[in-house]
């Protein structure tokens, strides 16, 4: 069904809404990977807001996180809260970390943390925060931690809650997504760390990008690289091998870069 451009096509009722090229985006590109995603089975057993938990009661029609207002389904999508989860919002005011160490770390803002025993380890965090002083309305969304239990971690539940929250996420407006894609070979010891972490290589593969360090650049394995997107196109064993940890961003804008990636992967797996 063809929607006019004055109609509302997701559930937010906050600052700004999409509309003109991104809504004609989302329509002719997106709604149908969405809808496809959503008639998955994986998507039926663990992303449909059943038997969810939040602050011990069950979920209300609409509950506002930040400047957004969602409905269940809406909510546990962006925030990759799973079927049978425990979840709370807490608000982050204050860093641990200073200097250099502090673009590591999450930042300020709104977070909903959730986990699901025997599915997740630890918990997963996705909050909402302002990207810079002119994101008057914290329109950015952080994927601060996501790792599955061993026996799911090779399945398709990490692209499909990765790829829900990003289609959730440019349908109720937010401007940019970033994470820290974890794990990968450790430059300065040479060796490949035994985090269990596979961030590094599975985030490139989903849209998401980053500058190459100063000293990548300079080196023979990525000569005449800017990006890890550039190293990936070039040879994607050799950053499988060789690429590092880093901060990523997805960028949101129609017809991205990123949307393109993401969209091409996803076919590949049948979406």
């Amino acid at each position: 069904m063809t929607m006019g451009i004055g109609e509302k096509v997701f559930s937010r009722f906050g600052p700004s809404e999409i509309s003109g090229s991104q809504l004609s985006y989302y329509q002719d590109r997106l709604s149908g990977l969405y809808a496809s995603i959503s008639s998955h089975e994986i998507t039926g057993q663990y992303l449909s807001a059943r038997n969810v938990s939040f602050l011990g009661n069950g979920l209300a029609k609409h509950r506002k996180v930040g400047a957004f207002n969602l409905n269940p389904i809406d909510l546990c999508r962006l925030f990759m809260v799973f079927n049978n989860a425990c979840a709370y919002e807490y608000t982050k005011t204050w860093s641990r970390r200073y200097g250099q160490r502090k673009s590591l770390e999450a930042p300020l803002g709104v977070y909903v943390i959730s986990s699901v025993r025997g599915l997740t380890t630890k918990d997963v965090r996705v909050g909402i925060f302002k990207a810079s002083p002119f994101d008057l309305f914290g329109k950015s969304l952080y994927m601060d931690h996501l790792k599955f239990d061993e026996n799911f971690s090779r399945r398709l539940i990490g692209t499909v809650a990765i790829s829900l929250s990003l289609l959730t996420a440019f349908r109720v407006g937010i401007k940019s997504v970033r994470l820290f894609a974890a794990g990968g070979y450790d430059r300065f010891r040479h060796a490949q760390p035994k985090s269990g972490y596979w961030g590094y290589k599975v985030c490139p593969r989903l849209g998401f990008d980053a500058p190459l360090f100063r000293e990548e650049m300079r080196g023979r394995k990525f000569k005449g690289c800017k990006k890890v997107s550039d190293v990936v196109r070039q040879d994607p064993d050799l950053w499988d091998e060789f690429g590092f940890e880093r901060m990523m961003e997805f960028d949101m804008r129609p017809d991205s870069h990123s949307w393109n990636t993401l969209i091409a992967y996803l076919h590949s797996k049948n979406f």
